[in-house]
This record gives C-alpha cells, sequence and structure tokens, in this order.
C-alpha cells in the first residue's frame, strides 16, 4: 500500500470547488436572489487541463440580493469539492473517486466530484500511519459581508469517529454521520422584531461598552425578544430570569418552552412582556449547554428601553421626530427600521405620532 513507502504518497494539502453546484430545500429566501461564483484558481498542477485553468478553484462566493437573506431564512446548497492535486508524480489527487480494492476494483466510494468527503478526523487516507503530519479534519475560513461590515469566520471540518489507523481507515471509510465541529460566527445578544412584510431587523445588544438602546414599540403588553447567540450549537434552553430592571419572562408557549432553542443550532430566544419604557433592563441566561454537554458561562444581555429614540442617544426629542419624518414613506431596510416605531413595515404619520408623544423622555 502507498502509506508504507513514502516516495508513494497521495498527499492532498486541501480542497478545490468544481463548477458543479445543486441548490437544495429553501426557506426565506428565493433561488433567483443567489448568484454562486467560484474565484481563486488553484496553483497548478492542480487544473491538469490546461483548456480549463478554472476547472479546481479555492474559493466559492455566495451573493445574496439585499434583504434576501435575513435571520431565520435557510440557503442548502451541495456544491462540486475535490482534493486539491499538489505533484504530479505520484499524483497527488484522487480524480476518479476512490476506489475499494478490497470489495472490488472499481468500486467508487465517493462520488467522483466530491472526493474531498475523504478528508476526516482521524481517518488516515492513506498517508502517514503514525498521523504526525496529519492535523485531524481540515480548516476552512471565510467572510460575511453585510453592507460596509465584514463577519469573518473560521473553523475546522472533521467527523466524530476515528482514532488511529486501521485497514478500513487506509481504503477511506468514513462514518456517513460525520459531524461538523466549526465557529459559528458572529456571537452576541439582539432584540429582534418583525416588522410585517419587511421582515425581521435585529438591534444589536452589546455585551460590553454603551448598551443597545430598543426604540421599537412592543405593543399592547410591552413585548420584546432577544436572540442569544453562541459560538457553537447549543443542546439545552437554559433558564432566563430579569436581573436589573422591570420586565416580565413571557409563559412559555403550548407545547413549547421560553427560552427556546431557535432560530438557528447555536441560538436561544427569550420572549418578553411587560417591558417599562425608559429603563436600563438586564436579562441574565443561564445554565445553556452546548452539544458536548459543557454548560456556556451566563450571558448579561443588557437593553435600554427607550421608545421613540430613533437616533439611539438617550433622549427623545426634535432630532428623532426629524429623522423619523424624513424617512415616511420610505420602504424599511437595515438602515433605516428604527424609524418604524409601530413595527407594521411601513414608515408613516402613526410613527411619527408616536415619536411626538414620547418627545421629552429620557434614559434615567
Amino acid at each position: 500500500m502507498d502509506f508504507l513507502t513514502p516516495a508513494l504518497y497521495k498527499f492532498t494539502p486541501g480542497m478545490v470547488f468544481t463548477s458543479t453546484f445543486l441548490v437544495g430545500d429553501l426557506a426565506g429566501v428565493n433561488s433567483a436572489d443567489v448568484t454562486h461564483t467560484r474565484s481563486n484558481p488553484a496553483p497548478a498542477p492542480s487544473n491538469p487541463d490546461p483548456s480549463n485553468p478554472t476547472e479546481h478553484e479555492w474559493t466559492l462566493n455566495l451573493s445574496f440580493a439585499n434583504n434576501a437573506f435575513t435571520a431565520g431564512d435557510i440557503y442548502r446548497f451541495n456544491v462540486g469539492r475535490k482534493q486539491q492535486q499538489d505533484a504530479t508524480v505520484p499524483q497527488g489527487l484522487t480524480n476518479t473517486g476512490a476506489s475499494a480494492p478490497i470489495i472490488g476494483t472499481g468500486v467508487s466510494l465517493f462520488r467522483a466530484d466530491h472526493t474531498a468527503d475523504l478528508l476526516g478526523d482521524g481517518v488516515f487516507i492513506p498517508e502517514d500511519p503514525n498521523g504526525t503530519n496529519i492535523q485531524p479534519g481540515m480548516s476552512f475560513n471565510g467572510t460575511i459581508v453585510d453592507g460596509a461590515t465584514t463577519y469573518p469566520f473560521s473553523g475546522r471540518l472533521k467527523n466524530k469517529i476515528g482514532h488511529g489507523y486501521s485497514v478500513l481507515d487506509g481504503f477511506g471509510f468514513i462514518n456517513a454521520e460525520a459531524a461538523t465541529a466549526a465557529t459559528l460566527p458572529v456571537p452576541g445578544v439582539a432584540s429582534r422584531k418583525t416588522h410585517g412584510a419587511a421582515g425581521d431587523f435585529d438591534v444589536q445588544l452589546p455585551i460590553n461598552g454603551p448598551a443597545g438602546i430598543e426604540c421599537r414599540s412592543g405593543g399592547a403588553s410591552n413585548a420584546h425578544t432577544l436572540v442569544f447567540t453562541f459560538d457553537r450549537p447549543v443542546a439545552s434552553n437554559g433558564n432566563a430570569t430579569v436581573t436589573q430592571g422591570s420586565a416580565t419572562i413571557a409563559p412559555a408557549p403550548a407545547g413549547g418552552t421560553n427560552p427556546s432553542m431557535a432560530p438557528n443550532p447555536n441560538q436561544v430566544t427569550v420572549n418578553l412582556t411587560n417591558v417599562a419604557n425608559a429603563q436600563h433592563l438586564i436579562v441574565t441566561l443561564s445554565n445553556v449547554q452546548d452539544t458536548s454537554g459543557a454548560t456556556f458561562p451566563s450571558v448579561a444581555a443588557r437593553m435600554d428601553v427607550l421608545l421613540g429614540d430613533t437616533t439611539a442617544n438617550g433622549h427623545v426629542n426634535s432630532s428623532d421626530i426629524a429623522q423619523t419624518q424624513s424617512q415616511s414613506g420610505v420602504p424599511v431596510t437595515s438602515s433605516n427600521f428604527r424609524e418604524d416605531v409601530t413595527v407594521n413595515g411601513s414608515i408613516n404619520s402613526s410613527d411619527i405620532a408616536l415619536v411626538q408623544a414620547q418627545s421629552g423622555t429620557a434614559l434615567p
């Protein structure tokens, strides 16, 4: 076997993307609003066909139309992925899929355009039998660009089985239930509201520094929703308490819980009612556990509540009225949703009247 003879190693330094791209089930987003492209051609000899120099590329790009992909939406896709070739002698890329001579010559274990699925944790494919030159799984990184803000993310893909070396490992068998362990982007806390047909918009609530100011109406029950985002998936929702200010943890819905694990795997949602205006509110979420059973540190969400403070300066006055008037009739977007203080998906006279009615109020 090649792995016993270093001169015959077929080593791959990572993964490249091919032109194969399939769209799966979607939720809240239309395929027409998403454009996928590839860039960063892998260096020679990763593109063995001179007539197709972009056959294998390092970077996959997904572009979404403005406001077409918001919190809670799901975009599922499958992209062609291969092991990157790094040498011609011996060839460092499994181009036609892995074969299993122990089962029968020519039997393919993986689709030819998905050979990068061989890259897994603790499964040495057959390279270094001692594992001294192999990191578990495969690292990745990327960015999420939202307007002028760029959020980096990175992690390592790996499955949860396979420690040491076996003959089966040598032929590239990887458990079909291989899982990923990666850092999920943008942990933090936000106050989320649905603005009618315009969709969901978040007021960010920083853990440190000045607190975020929630200026939007909570309706007849003064209800607000906090979304806690963690750096990895959660397995239990924990418990929430009001540790400063005046508010009530809302009763759990029939058949549900509050807090609840939603809307994403790394998020916990807390619903509040009876939230008083003009206050410094703190809601603490504790005893949340991840999928390994580890307990996250408690998170204290600080939300300053001041209805009508669209400028977020702690006072409601003529500047808030003028700002809301300037957006009247303008569609609600991520740049002006604070002026939709009535949270109905439109900025109009009702928002202006509400802000005017609150003029003169301020945070303590």
